[in-house]
């Protein structure tokens, strides 16, 4: 409290005023709410093949010819094609068309290439070590490379089994491949994808 005796005089015998001490409030802290979100990448071992698509079957350059890019389950003991898990006739095999410029005598180009997803394959593509004529006039596959690679991200744990994320919501999910030594990134957005491939440095 406070004792105010600008109007008082104690000698002669007036009271001395006390004044109530006023406090200014405190207010209570706000502390703003913090969410933390914790992702887990998964990662799972996937067959990954490269193959030429030519629309002629006798092997002509011509316009539409491209590079498929598959990713597919990996046998049930671990080996690059069959097993349980490998029926060859079921279309369990994400694939992403891409242009021929993204393959090379050295592999896989580095680079941002176009690309286009297709629907699943049949998992027997992943095992093909020949050219094949496709039925229907669709023209030929000569594979170009195959072996073991990890996936991660949108098209993770389903990169083994159609490697197509349906429970993400958004437009834009992000499927990651290693394998022949090249970092392969492919964002789906919309209708397109884009496929970014680097160098792999584990």
């Amino acid at each position: 409290m406070t004792i105010d005796r600008s109007n008082s005089n104690p000698s002669a015998g007036d009271p001395i005023k006390v004044r109530p001490e006023v406090r200014p409030k405190v207010r209570p802290e706000v502390r703003p709410e913090v969410r933390v979100e914790v992702r887990v990448e998964v990662r799972v071992e996937v067959r990954v093949a490269v193959m030429r698509h030519e629309v002629d079957a006798s092997g002509a350059a011509v316009d539409g010819d491209h590079i498929d890019l598959m990713v597919g389950a990996p046998m049930a003991d671990g080996r690059a094609g069959g097993g349980a898990k490998s029926d060859p006739n079921a279309r369990t095999v994400r694939t992403w068309r891409l242009p021929l410029a993204v393959w090379t005598a050295q592999g896989l180009a580095c680079g941002r290439f176009a690309a286009v997803v297709l629907e699943a394959h049949r998992a027997l593509y992943l095992e093909l070590a020949e050219p094949r004529v496709l039925s229907d006039g669709r023209g030929r596959v000569v594979p170009l490379a195959r072996g073991m690679g990890v996936a991660s991200g949108g098209g993770s744990d389903q990169a083994a089994n159609n490697a197509t994320n349906q429970s993400n919501t958004s437009n834009t999910s992000t499927t990651t491949i290693r394998a022949f030594g090249r970092l392969i990134a492919i964002t789906k957005f919309g209708d397109g994808a884009v496929a970014e491939i680097t160098q792999d440095h584990p």
